[in-house]
């Protein structure tokens, strides 16, 4: 029998799209006829209320979401009150909005007001020019009370002042560094591109700023900025009118109370203004809209940016509004995972259109109108300015807007979005390809064979192949990851070789890694105490360890990583404690706030106290401060984490002065020194084998050990406990256990995955043959809750520490392998949710969210079967 042609053209239909489709996705079929994509959102929009009691004309108005207190608070310029700046604390239920007094926070003429929630102070700053006071920038902290939708300021503070006339502003705050970063347009410098680094105090209401730095010595305008959670960069979009007034952005950096900036990267080579951009953090990328003036109609326009170290590159620009787009602002859904654009569409009225990010592609929906908002005109587009954020609670969000004719009181309202329902009857197929709304559709249906299927979050942990990195017995495995080089550094003991401390690099690619030549860097045994930590600041890897090549000392050694080769060298070893440091007790952690590495350890030269010291990294050595005691008693099983939200670190111990029982405490980095606050006690039976780790999704440490004496009668089963850290204080929940049997191995050897927002927990269970074993944990609230246990190594597993490559978004394990003759060995884990390529032969179904998935959602629609990495035949 021969077929001709292509056996599924008679399983296609053809329909008009509504709204935007992408190639690959699965399409609904409309009451109307019409196609739309598969989790197209519904919205509803709330009727408006007026900023000011009293009605009078207001502008240059903001809006920020304040996650402490569940408010958003409108910032604006009230005419009727002799243009002083204003604010007014609203609160969101369903659509309706309900708004406090208005609250001046400054008594005085201001124009281009911007602002930004500061989640470590819990505080709002607004960012503002002063037309009364020299026409200088300055920022306000106010601090809202929920109970009557009030909010109070402190003092406002300077940040561009003298001869200076503060233009174009913008503000972020960067939740790495926990600090507020304002850029804007320098008069008193020729406009330029100048951005500082602001320090929130919640005491009293104050903000202290570094010193200004330039980002673009040519005149800039139509400034935006966001910060990329991901790479940890703030990203500033301007016009750069030194550049024929082209779209650039520009990376930038926060260290402490300064800023540095890469080199600006064009994104649209035209004439361009009102940029503004948001942080898609579900495709960790960069969404920027801006004016394209080059265009008769000044067409509203978006860019999807990926940074990469300090730079940032584009995919292809694309139109969303055919029309004159005025007054912008943006937000991102993580509801929707979708970025929300607002507009002044040709005339007055404010619309809306949702974007979806593919890779370094963008795509629209269909432009809504927001009843009742509407926008003034104004031809330097920035007096009238439509404002809007997204309520990460209630998943709504709130639309501040000024009055079309200018009489009146702006107004603030709530705007929800939601996926349209998804049934086995109107799922029709998947689009044969991308198409704009109005256009005629190719929907691959029943039996067609349906191509260029986008990858599918997986359902179940995934495992790379197992490398070997040392063909020796290895033991007191640790490992970092260099974000600079973005490299994974692996260290051990090397029992081949006399039981050297040794260093090997590796690269991470797909599921794969390949590593370099191992290098020592103690030529002395490092017996039982070995960490390494990766510091930021001097983007050198730092190496904690015993050396008992001299009398036990703990010692430290600088090692720099050529990613070239994938190799390390080291400078020379310094020791930190003249005296022996107890067993199983050494650990390293980085502080990013004061930009120090800090070693806890046991003295066993002070009765095995636990004790901490600071280090400095200069060049390729280390320096260090005078040790400081945190527990008096018998400190061993330690672990520490960096909390970079409270700019705190965390130590976590078994305390043989309290009955073994499982404490931890809280310590401040001030210059070379440290201090604590009070023990907390987060286990009261005997804890053994503890790993800390930082969850920088809910500002929260979880805390993984093994526990004796468990109510159902097993010991050292495994345990987690979610710790919250207030001040120089820790408290915890309940514990909750994830693996009910003997769980040993575990000490330092969890690690967070920031692109799923989850922790992998490695051990030996020796309920399971002594397997080594991992289990991810995701924290909600003050509790944890755990997915199912994942074999890594069919044999007895031991010392296998996980550190998260954010390069590559995969997580890596290094473990001695005792089916192996004790091979030091790495692998790649993909946790459930990564998103790969589809499975050959595996059913798939359909989403609400219009996305594929391996299990059945609720309803249960199948989407079809695969027959390739991305085709699939549908509903097959």
């Amino acid at each position: 029998m021969r077929s001709v042609g292509d056996i599924a053209l008679d399983a296609e239909v053809r329909a008009i799209a509504s709204g935007a489709i992408t190639d690959g996705a699965p399409v609904l079929v409309n009451a109307d006829g019409t196609v739309s994509l598969a989790g197209t959102q519904s919205s509803a929009v709330g009727a408006s209320v007026n900023l000011t009691s009293g009605g009078t004309r207001t502008d240059f108005t903001s809006v920020s979401y304040d996650s402490n207190s569940n408010r958003y608070v409108a910032f604006f310029r009230d005419y009727g009150n002799s243009n002083y700046g204003t604010a007014t604390v609203a609160s969101v239920s369903g659509t309706t909005t309900t708004v406090g007094s208005s609250v001046v926070f400054v008594s005085g003429e201001v124009r281009h007001i911007q602002s930004t929630f500061d989640s470590n102070s819990n505080r709002v700053v607004v960012a503002y020019r002063n037309d009364a006071s020299g026409d200088n920038g300055f920022a306000a902290v106010g601090s809202v009370d929920p109970s009557d939708n009030s909010i109070s300021f402190g003092t406002p503070v300077a940040f561009n002042s003298g001869s200076s006339s503060t233009n174009e502003i913008t503000i972020t705050f960067d939740n790495n560094s926990n600090k507020v970063v304002i850029a804007y347009q320098d008069g008193g410098n020729s406009n330029a591109g100048t951005a500082i680094v602001g320090t929130v105090d919640p005491s009293d209401n104050s903000i202290s700023f570094g010193s200004e730095a330039v980002f673009d010595s040519d005149s800039t305008s139509g400034t935006g900025s966001t910060f990329d959670s991901s790479n940890n960069k703030v990203v500033i979009v301007y016009r750069d009118n030194g550049n024929s007034s082209y779209g650039t952005a520009v990376v930038a950096t926060v260290s402490g109370t300064s800023i540095s900036f890469g080199t600006p990267v064009v994104y649209e080579s035209a004439n361009c203004s009102q940029n503004v951009a948001s942080f898609d953090t579900s495709n960790n990328k960069v969404v920027i809209a801006y004016r394209d003036t080059s265009t008769a109609d000044n067409y509203g326009t978006g860019i999807v940016g990926t940074v990469s170290s300090t730079s940032i590159s584009f995919g292809t620009a694309v139109v969303f509004n055919t029309a004159s787009t005025n007054n912008m602002d943006i937000v991102f859904s993580t509801q929707l995972n979708k970025t929300l654009i607002i507009y002044q569409d040709g005339g007055t009225v404010v619309n809306g259109i949702l974007a979806t990010v593919s890779g370094t592609s963008i795509s629209f929906g269909s432009e809504f109108a927001l009843s009742g908002a509407s926008s003034g005109s104004s031809s330097s587009g920035q007096r009238i300015k439509n404002g809007i954020d997204f309520n990460t609670t209630d998943n709504n969000f709130a639309i501040v807007s000024s009055p079309a004719d200018g009489s009146s009181s702006g107004q603030v309202f709530a705007h929800t979005s939601e996926f349209d329902p998804l049934t086995s009857e109107n799922f029709i197929g998947i689009a044969n390809a991308a198409y704009a709304d109005g256009q005629k559709a190719t929907i691959k249906t029943t039996g067609s064979i349906a191509r260029n299927i986008p990858q599918v979050a997986s359902a179940s942990n995934a495992l790379g192949t197992a490398v070997v990195f040392e063909s020796a017995n290895s033991s007191y495995i640790a490992a970092t990851f260099d974000s600079n080089s973005n490299r994974v550094v692996i260290t051990y003991r090397d029992q081949g070789n006399s039981s050297y401390g040794t260093a090997v690099v590796g690269s991470v690619s797909g599921t794969s890694i390949s590593l370099g030549t191992p290098v020592v860097f103690e030529s002395a045994s490092i017996d039982q105490n070995n960490s390494v930590v990766f510091d930021s600041n001097s983007n050198k890897i730092v190496v904690a360890y015993e050396d008992a090549g001299n009398s036990k000392h703990g010692t430290a050694i600088v090692g720099t990583v050529d990613p070239s080769d994938n190799s390390i060298s080291f400078g020379s070893a310094v020791v930190f404690e003249s005296a022996e440091v107890n067993n199983n007790t050494v650990i390293a952690t980085f502080d990013s706030n004061s930009n120090k590495v800090v070693i806890s350890y046991g003295d066993a030269g002070n009765s095995n106290y636990g004790t901490s010291i600071i280090g400095t990294v200069s060049g390729t050595s280390i320096s260090f401060g005078t040790a400081v005691v945190f527990n008096s008693g018998t400190s061993s099983q330690t672990s520490s984490t960096f909390d970079s939200n409270s700019n705190k670190v965390v130590i976590a111990y078994k305390d043989g002065g309290n009955s073994n029982n499982g404490n931890a405490i809280v310590g401040t980095v001030s210059g070379t020194g440290i201090s604590f606050g009070s023990e907390a006690t987060f286990d009261s039976a005997t804890i053994n084998y503890i790993s800390a780790s930082f969850d920088t999704n809910s500002n929260k440490v979880l805390l993984a050990y093994s526990r004796d004496d468990n109510p159902d009668g097993t010991n050292n089963a495994g345990f987690a406990v979610v710790g919250t850290v207030s001040g120089t204080d820790i408290s915890f929940g309940t514990p909750v256990i994830f693996n009910d049997a003997v769980t040993t191995y575990l000490r330092d050897q969890s690690s967070f995955n920031s692109n799923l927002n989850k922790h992998i927990i490695s051990y030996r269970d020796e309920g399971n043959s002594n397997y080594g074993t991992l289990i991810v944990a995701t924290i909600s609230g003050t509790s944890v809750s755990f997915g199912s246990e994942t074999v890594y190594e069919s044999g007895a597993g031991y010392y296998g520490p996980t550190t998260f490559d954010s390069n590559a978004n995969k997580t890596v394990i290094a473990y001695q392998d005792g089916a192996n003759d004790q091979y030091g060995m790495a692998r790649i884990l993909s946790p459930a949710g990564t998103p790969e390529d589809l499975t050959i032969g595996q059913q798939y179904f359909v989403q609400t969210d219009g996305t594929l998935g391996t299990s059945a959602d609720d309803p249960s629609v199948i989407a079809g079967t695969a027959i390739g990495t991305s085709d699939i035949i549908v509903k097959g």
